[in-house]
């Protein structure tokens, strides 16, 4: 079987990342772009794949210095 892992703050080193691309379970690792990770780091491991959340945080002060709701960023299916 395979892990997929979601991280949201990716703080990651060149030892970390070796671990993560010699792992046998582990198939891919989805990070936040909250951190910097430099694009030779990403280079060592392809199982990283990095999400842009700029918009999403800029909305989010947008509607808040704004007083409105930012529940429906973040739409949770099933409830």
């Amino acid at each position: 079987s395979k892990v997929y892992a979601a991280v949201t703050h990716g703080m990651f080193n060149g030892e970390g990342l070796n671990r993560l691309e010699r792992s046998q379970a582990l198939a891919k690792v989805f990070v936040s772009n909250s951190t910097y990770i430099s694009d030779d780091l990403l280079r060592m491991c392809p199982r990283v794949e990095v999400a842009d959340i700029g918009n999403l945080l800029g909305e989010a002060i947008y509607r808040t210095h704004s007083n409105r709701s930012i529940t429906n960023l973040f739409p949770i299916q099933g409830f």
